[in-house]
């Protein structure tokens, strides 16, 4: 098991708190502990990859940064992981211009209706394939990430079938965070969706990300996590951590 802790990756805003989407799953919160994009030049602090993200049009995708500053960062020896959201066809130009310096794409892989209906209504789960297929055709490095504890449980081992002919090299595996007062799937039942996607790709690095409900429960789910076969887990739980087999750490962003 890879244990990652990633303190060298800074995570950077593009938009500031600002988010026209205001999706049914962060409304822009997570954008609240980002830095800022400050016109290009993100102040690193010691970080040697930053994560570009930010809030999304209301069409689902990122406004991209410039090319030119991406390139200086990029030749700088900093690795840039950005979080893309849907392709759009105009933009084609600008992506191909950032490809040579992005060394990772964070892409939420969510093609299920039940899901979308909670949280985009307007966005189709063909949204998600067409995206992922034009990136790939683009010769980005993608990393999908897909999130549990929405969908169906049945409909989540669909969403593995559904990643299956991309033939993916990593994927991301996220859990729903709760609202207040409400209680996360119970840890043994989310589980049961790892080891599905373990079983389905089973050639893929398997990492299970960094957003997952904390206390009791993460250290309940933690502790289960090994025997699904994932390969890297972010930040485990303190209590788990010592009952792991560690073969090696990181402190980068898990995508990179």
């Amino acid at each position: 098991m890879i244990l990652c802790r990633p303190l060298k990756t800074l995570p950077v805003s593009m938009t500031g708190t600002q988010c026209e989407l205001q999706c049914g799953l962060c409304h822009g919160h997570y954008l609240e502990s980002m830095k800022p994009w400050n016109n290009g030049y993100p102040v690193l602090n010691g970080c040697s990859s930053v994560l570009l993200s930010g809030g999304f049009r209301r069409d689902g995708s990122l406004v991209l940064p410039n090319p030119e500053r991406i390139a200086a960062i990029a030749e700088s020896g900093v690795k840039i992981n950005i979080h893309l959201g849907f392709y759009r066809p105009f933009e084609q130009d600008i992506l191909l211009k950032l490809c040579p310096h992005i060394s990772t794409v964070s892409f939420n892989f969510m093609p299920d209706s039940g899901a979308l209906s909670v949280i985009a209504p307007h966005f189709s789960p063909d949204s998600y394939l067409d995206s992922y297929a034009h990136y790939l055709d683009l010769g980005l490095n993608i990393a999908p990430h897909v999130l549990l504890g929405l969908a169906e449980p049945a409909n989540e081992l669909l969403i593995a079938e559904k990643l299956k002919p991309f033939s993916p090299k990593k994927v991301v595996l996220l859990v729903l965070i709760p609202g207040k007062g409400q209680k996360p799937r119970p840890a043994g039942d989310v589980i049961d969706s790892v080891r599905a996607f373990r079983k389905t790709l089973p050639a893929a690095q398997l990492i299970m990300g960094c957003m997952r409900p904390g206390g009791a429960w993460r250290d309940e789910f933690d502790s289960l996590l090994e025997e699904t076969g994932v390969n890297m887990v972010v930040n485990p739980h303190p209590l788990t951590v010592s009952t792991m087999t560690v073969t090696s750490e990181t402190d980068q962003c898990c995508a990179l």
